[in-house]
């Protein structure tokens, strides 16, 4: 059976769009007419693939439908709940793509479906179709189809999934009202510049006396903001591509994570996140059945900083030469004291696994403890700063109005 794209419209004359399988497109027009659709435009997969500019188009539309954690996260765990219900897997399978409404997921699933009919594993089927699946998805399907229990891994896989978005969320929404106050702070300071200074200057501009030094740099400052506006939007886009691209080679990239964990109050929530992402992780590959040289592989591609890279590097070495995970990683200074003394516990007592899911659950109890504190923090600080700078403002306006009205009397 092929994959078929299709344009058309349904009996109530609304235009509509998706995927059919089918062994041809008479096949498939059947098979939409049956279902009520009248295919104006039927396009087989193979056809749209051998379009280089079909996958290289990007438009408004891909860009709003695009695959999210959320997304995988519900069809690993749909997945999951119909095997332990009994369903086969192609079966399965079938039923989430009827109903699945991100017609690019759908596409993807169902590319994926004909791959297992040609009689590909889930794991290669998915990892051939798409990159969405990361090597730790594949693998612990892999490990999972292995060992006869794929169900169970699906189930932990979901689990995962949302434990990241809950993390990422927390995060987004414990930073949103800051970083709303700094921008409402760069707008009231840029209006005023531009648009309130100047006027305020040509008044000062016939007192003929000398105006205050702070007066004289306030009004320097907004004739250079009012005039080359253009000139600050050019070097800060010119900059973030200057920044993007040095961030994209292997020296770049380091250097910037080594600065990034040198941060102050940052760098240790970037630190905490790595290590809270590599313990649970690898507790989650572990409990797979996946092997610890092969699980700290995969965790090294997904910690998404170079210096926890290395450090797993070369406890990937000292582990294989039969040391402990727990002594290169503290020799690495990365990790902090109570990781490690938990991880050396959990390795002396054989629960290795339940004890990276306590350090995971601990550190991101720390995160968001760490973060509701430096937000309380650093609202009144955003505050103080705004009003520190509409003061000098209000005073550098203020002052010569004042020896007006001396000059006057």
């Amino acid at each position: 059976m092929a994959v078929f794209e299709y344009k058309g419209f349904n009996l109530r004359g609304k235009n509509i769009k998706g995927v059919v399988d089918a062994e041809n497109i008479r096949t498939a027009r059947a098979k939409l007419k049956k279902d009520g659709i009248i295919a104006v435009d039927l396009v087989s997969g193979e056809d749209i693939a051998a379009k280089p500019q079909a996958s290289s188009e990007l438009n408004i539309s891909d860009f709003l439908k695009r695959i999210t954690i959320q997304d995988i996260s519900i069809f690993t765990r749909q997945l999951g709940t119909l095997l332990n219900s009994g369903l086969p897997l192609l079966e399965s399978i079938t039923a989430i793509i009827e109903q699945q409404d991100n017609l690019k997921f759908k596409k993807i699933l169902t590319q994926a479906k004909e791959k297992l009919n040609e009689g590909m594993t889930l794991a290669d089927s998915l990892k051939s179709v798409s990159e969405v699946f990361n090597p730790l998805y594949v693998n612990m399907i892999s490990a999972g189809e292995a060992g006869g229990v794929l169900e169970v891994v699906l189930m932990r896989l979901a689990e995962y999934l949302d434990g990241q978005v809950k993390l990422k969320n927390k995060l987004i929404s414990t930073m949103v009202y800051p970083a709303i106050m700094i921008l409402l702070s760069i707008g009231v300071i840029s209006f005023l510049m531009i648009n309130v200074i100047p006027k305020v200057a040509l008044i000062f501009s016939d007192i003929g006396k000398a105006l205050p030094i702070y007066t004289r740099v306030l009004i320097f400052t907004s004739n250079i903001a009012s005039n080359y506006w253009y000139l600050f939007i050019a070097a800060g886009v010119f900059s973030w591509y200057v920044f993007r691209r040095y961030a994209a080679t292997p020296a770049g990239k380091e250097r910037l994570d080594i600065f990034a964990l040198s941060i102050p109050a940052i760098g240790k929530i970037i630190r905490l996140r790595a290590i809270a992402r590599f313990s649970r992780t690898l507790a989650t590959l572990l409990k797979s059945g996946i092997p610890v040289l092969q699980s700290m592989d995969i965790v090294k591609h997904i910690v998404n900083n170079s210096v926890l890279e290395k450090a797993i590097d070369k406890a990937m070495e000292r582990i294989s030469e039969g040391s402990t995970i727990a002594e290169p990683l503290k020799a690495s200074g990365v990790f902090t004291p109570m990781v490690i003394k938990m991880i050396s516990a959990g390795e002396h007592s054989g629960e290795l696994e339940g004890m990276l899911e306590k350090i995971a659950d601990i550190t991101e109890n720390e995160i968001d403890t760490y973060i509701t504190t430096l937000t309380s923090l650093l609202e009144p600080l955003i505050i103080l700063v705004l009003a520190g700078m509409v003061l000098f403002i209000i005073l550098s306006v203020l002052m010569p109005i004042f020896q007006i009205n001396q000059i006057v009397k």
